[in-house]
């Protein structure tokens, strides 16, 4: 996950994603040795700005410059699914998958948003192969350590109090644990015709305020298509 200056991160994390956005086109513009550092943040920042459209240039640009990295193509997808274009978000997971870097369980995140998109868009073919892409991630067996649990979690591997107890352990970052906790707890509602408990944990996960992670973004998108 990227690193911030406190410059930037006091900005972002204050709300101030005006300045903030000036502030990372400066930084891209005079430290081209960091500019895929600050793609991304600017990105996030035109994310918070409701502007999906120049956040997706930003992400594109990342993926070049960075294409051993899987951020920019899950950005790239978040973006794209913000612009009603599932298919691209889709072929951006799905390039993710293959990236070098990756997320801690070697691409549970790719994984899960593939499934994600197919459960939203009622693809029962694409859920089957998002399975599989799952199994192939994590094996067979119950994964309780984060972030595998949520794969485990989507495959009816381990339960909600379990799920819960992986996203609430001892962390300085929980609240962003809890922030994808909830959004993938809320797709798990979706599937299963919950309605009302898939609309209370999308804003629960939005109620985290978690910036940084990509399922902040797209739980504020669910929650602006349904209503």
């Amino acid at each position: 996950m990227t690193k911030y200056s406190n410059s930037e991160w006091d900005l972002m994390s204050e709300g101030n994603f005006l300045d903030a956005y000036s502030y990372l086109s400066t930084q891209i513009k005079n430290n081209p040795e960091k500019k895929h550092r600050y793609l991304h943040n600017r990105a996030l920042c035109l994310l918070n700005l409701k502007q999906p459209e120049k956040a997706l240039l930003d992400f594109s640009e990342l993926i070049v410059i960075k294409p051993e990295s899987a951020s920019g193509y899950i950005g790239a997808g978040v973006s794209s699914w913000w612009l009603n274009m599932p298919n691209d978000s889709i072929m951006y997971w799905r390039q993710a998958l293959d990236a070098k870097y990756n997320d801690s369980a070697g691409g549970v995140e790719p994984s899960s948003l593939l499934l994600f998109a197919a459960i939203s868009m009622k693809r029962p073919d694409f859920e089957k192969d998002a399975i599989i892409l799952l199994k192939k991630t994590i094996g067979q067996k119950p994964v309780t350590r984060w972030p595998g649990a949520i794969g485990s979690f989507l495959m009816g591997k381990i339960d909600y109090l379990t799920f819960y107890t992986s996203a609430n352990s001892s962390s300085n970052i929980i609240s962003r644990k809890l922030c994808k906790f909830y959004f993938w707890v809320a797709i798990n509602n979706f599937r299963e015709g919950n309605v009302e408990d898939y609309s209370h944990n999308l804003n629960l996960s939005v109620q985290t305020n978690s910036i940084l992670e990509y399922e902040y973004y797209l739980a504020k998108i669910e929650i602006f298509k349904s209503k």
